[in-house]
């Protein structure tokens, strides 16, 4: 750096930005986390008090949880309760989130397919060819992230006044609003309902990946949700088996037959109320693996382990299969024996099935057949099992 003539180093020129440190959990906590002020506050004691009183939390031991984490810290670290107008988008489709939700009050939609994404302000991704794929990898900057905070746009929107409620403070702002949009979303679209109780989101939240449907708030008053932060969702189900129990409890008598007929292998069938009671009474709900499956992966290949080591079997080569599998969330590999080891040759994913052909070779006009293929669950997979008599 050049000397003025006096010999004397130049005044250093401020920055226009600020390096920002990646932030920790305890940091600060979810109640907080928002980029409107109005919407930052913790959680009181009444509230969390109200919290430990509701399912699945009330079920919950909390002698089982780490004396470092403790239950009611986790909901008051990892929580903040949000409050929604009918209509209003809580997840969007093709959305990667960091948390779940829990239905405190009110009612949700979940809009399966129908919906246009550029309703909800869903671009095109820009698709670059060969040659701007390998040209991103010189444009690219090779300094640190910076930002300017200064620059950053505040949200502005305070048409929804506070109440004397501190639970009820404000509406979510600046979050697409389905019936504004499309007044006529719920007519036009499959969707589904869910109740007070019902936890969504938890799959991406956990999973790192996209969001598989749209939910909207669907409330004629007001719709009240319990934001759960991933590593607090985490925590609450590795300590305690109250909140997966809960998930599956609500999932088998409230959505088991409405997943059952949006399955492409049962959509098209002309059931009554009453057979499809039969086969929501012979379906088996079932989950497998571990939500940290990127994790374990991670650990895998740093000590050059076999994954199907790890990976729960689903469905063994060699055995008679007693009933069909349908594939709900999560992903399975499909192997076959070669040699001394494991051969893939697919995987299934949402919506798939497994078994059929082995079943329809084991009625009596045909012969029995036994599987020859094996499948394992690579990411956290729930599947239903139709188990005939």
């Amino acid at each position: 750096m050049a000397y003025e003539e006096n010999n004397q180093e130049p005044a250093q020129v401020p920055s226009i930005t600020q390096v920002i440190d990646k932030p920790r959990r305890w940091d600060l906590p979810f109640s907080r986390d928002f980029p409107n002020e109005l919407e930052r506050r913790d959680l009181t004691e009444f509230e969390l008090d109200q919290l430990l009183d509701t399912e699945p939390f009330s079920a919950m031991d909390a002698s089982r949880f780490p004396r470092s984490l403790p239950l009611r810290e986790i909901l008051r670290n990892d929580t903040r309760i949000r409050s929604y107008r009918n209509g209003d988008a809580v997840v969007r489709v093709g959305d990667y989130g960091n948390s779940a939700y829990l239905i405190l009050e009110g009612q949700c939609r979940v809009i399966i397919e129908g919906l246009d994404p550029a309703a909800l302000g869903r671009s095109t991704a820009r698709m670059y060819g060969r040659l701007g794929s390998l040209a991103s990898i010189f444009r690219n900057p090779k300094s640190p992230e910076v930002r300017d905070k200064s620059l950053y746009p505040q949200f502005t929107n305070k048409s929804f006044a506070p109440t004397s409620s501190a639970s009820d403070l404000v509406f979510v702002q600046d979050v697409p609003n389905v019936l504004e949009l499309v007044p006529n979303a719920y007519e036009e679209t499959n969707n589904n309902t869910m109740p007070v109780g019902s936890l969504f989101g938890e799959l991406g939240a956990l999973g790192r990946v996209q969001r598989s449907v749209t939910v909207v708030a669907s409330d004629t008053q007001r719709t009240k949700l319990l934001e759960i932060r991933w590593q607090g969702l985490r925590d609450l189900m590795k300590s305690d088996s109250a909140l997966r129990e809960h998930v599956n409890h609500l999932f088998r008598t409230r959505g088991l037959q409405g997943a059952l007929q949006s399955t492409p292998l049962l959509e098209s069938t002309q059931l009554t109320q009453e057979q499809w009671g039969h086969v929501v009474a012979e379906a088996e709900f079932e989950t497998y693996g571990s939500y940290d499956w990127y994790g374990t992966y991670q650990e895998l290949r740093q000590k050059d382990a076999d994954p199907l080591s790890m990976e729960p079997i689903i469905a063994e080569a060699g055995q008679y299969p007693n009933g069909l599998v349908l594939v709900r969330a999560g992903f399975g590999r499909l192997s076959q024996k070669h040699g001394v080891g494991e051969h893939t040759f697919g995987y299934l994913s949402k919506g798939n099935v497994y078994g059929l052909a082995e079943l329809m070779a084991n009625l009596p006009v045909t012969g029995g057949s036994k599987s020859t293929r094996r499948v394992t669950a690579v990411h956290r997979r729930r599947a239903s099992s139709l188990h005939g008599r």
